[in-house]
């Protein structure tokens, strides 16, 4: 394509049908929800040309239960949208 912003993404499928013109496509996720009991979505977003970022660190507070274990699960979109999973954390009190 000459023009990298001239144009639209047309998807057609039997769960989604959408247009977004090119140039509407940002870094933010735009979320096309595609229903069903599996609460399935369409994410759309632009890639930087060069991700500088190779670390992740977060806090995050958690209502465990005051018997038995708590198993925790942690899961991370990598850059290409596939996603990561972590076996269970189990932690107990």
């Amino acid at each position: 394509m000459e023009d990298a912003y001239g144009g639209t993404l047309k998807m057609e499928t039997p769960l989604v049908q959408c247009g977004v013109p090119l140039e509407e496509i940002g870094y933010e996720d735009e979320v096309f929800d595609v229903g069903g009991e599996l609460l399935r979505i369409l994410r759309l977003f632009r890639l930087p040309v060069e991700n500088p970022h190779r670390r992740l660190r977060f806090i995050r507070k958690l209502d465990l239960s005051e018997t038995g274990d708590n198993p925790i699960f942690l899961r991370l979109t990598q850059e290409d949208g596939t996603l990561a999973w972590t076996s269970p954390i189990y932690l107990y009190r």
